[in-house]
């Protein structure tokens, strides 16, 4: 009987081992996937959710914020959503998810476009991307990773990143403020590129400016490339021909050129606007 005892004790009144604590296995909330022996919860949905640990456990987590709109009239191009990523821990029960919203494409002179809203999970928040400086004045935004300065500004500055989430926009500068194209945004991997000015940057060479390069993860089971920087089209030329526009999750808007509707995505002569962001969390199984 002794014995017995001993194996009721570790396997239960109904002879089953209870399982491991910290182990989930049966979380719900957003998309659920599985690949390489992980179970995969992805949240797309922009605004609040919910994912609900059925025991507190350890997960790995992407966290990208909304990308910031690209800026108006030769505007600078929109700052990635700041990105974080590694593993945690999450508490029993239910868990606040949010996935920022993009940014809007600039529409005014002077100020930057608008940024990307911020995304949160597990008590971390990334920040919305910086909106890219719109005509006539418009420094880059500050955010997760910073939004670049419009093409006719000659002294404007690049919007910051944030510590640890993204980089800053390309910087503004040089002699002339017309014949210019707009700086990149920052992005989660880079630095924006600086403007180019047209008279010593002859078109088409000067085109487009590129954004900040985005970081790859393959938290989705699959390797993808998160949070670029926003490009900038130029001075006179057009914006139809950047829209072949990647739809990665936060990355920010281009600056729009003068002259020529893109694709029906924005208006003459405003900014495009950014993506929105995303949210994974897995687990073995």
């Amino acid at each position: 009987m002794p014995f017995v005892s001993s194996v009721r004790g570790s396997y239960g009144s109904q002879g089953r081992r209870p399982r491991e604590t910290g182990r989930l296995a049966n979380a719900t909330g957003g998309t659920i996937t599985s690949a390489g022996g992980y179970r995969i919860h992805t949240f797309t949905a922009v605004g609040t959710s919910t994912f609900v640990a059925d025991v507190a456990g350890n997960v790995e987590y992407l966290i990208v914020a909304g990308g910031g709109g690209g800026g108006q009239d030769v505007g600078g191009g929109g700052g990635a959503g700041g990105l974080l990523s590694g593993s945690a821990a999450i508490p029993q029960g239910n868990n606040s998810i949010v996935v920022g919203a993009r940014g809007a494409g600039g529409t005014a002179s002077g100020g930057s476009a608008p940024n990307g809203s911020n995304s949160s999970a597990i008590s971390l928040t990334a920040i919305g991307g910086g909106g890219g400086g719109n005509y006539s004045g418009g420094s880059g935004a500050n955010g997760g990773s910073g939004g670049g300065g419009s093409g006719y500004t000659v002294n404007g500055s690049p919007g910051s990143g944030t510590g640890g989430q993204g980089y800053s926009g390309g910087p503004t500068g040089g002699s002339s403020t017309n014949g210019r194209v707009g700086a990149g945004g920052g992005g989660a991997g880079g630095v924006g590129e600086a403007q180019k000015d047209v008279n010593t940057n002859p078109w088409p060479s000067v085109l487009p400016v590129n954004g900040g390069v985005g970081v790859s993860n393959s938290i989705s089971g699959s390797s993808v490339t998160y949070a670029s920087g926003g490009g900038a089209w130029g001075d006179g030329i057009g914006s139809g021909a950047v829209m072949a526009a990647p739809t990665r999750y936060g990355e920010g808007g281009v600056g729009s050129g003068t002259g020529g509707l893109a694709l029906g995505l924005a208006t003459n002569e405003s900014g495009f606007y950014g993506y929105q962001g995303i949210v994974i969390i897995r687990y073995p199984v």
